[in-house]
C-alpha cells in the first residue's frame, strides 16, 4: 500500500488568501473587508 485511504467523513479544509502580515494562507472576506484569521489583521475593504 503506498498511500493510506482517505476518510471521507473528514471535512475539507479552504486555504485563504496569503496574508501580507504573518504569511498564512487565512485571509478571508468578513464584512466586507479582507481579515486574516491567524493574525487579525485588516486588508482592502469594499
Amino acid at each position: 500500500i503506498l498511500e493510506s485511504p482517505r476518510d471521507d467523513n473528514e471535512p475539507k479544509l479552504m486555504q485563504g488568501a496569503l496574508c501580507t502580515e504573518c504569511g498564512n494562507h487565512t485571509v478571508i472576506r468578513k464584512d466586507g473587508c479582507d481579515f486574516c484569521t491567524a493574525c487579525g489583521a485588516v486588508g482592502t475593504c469594499g
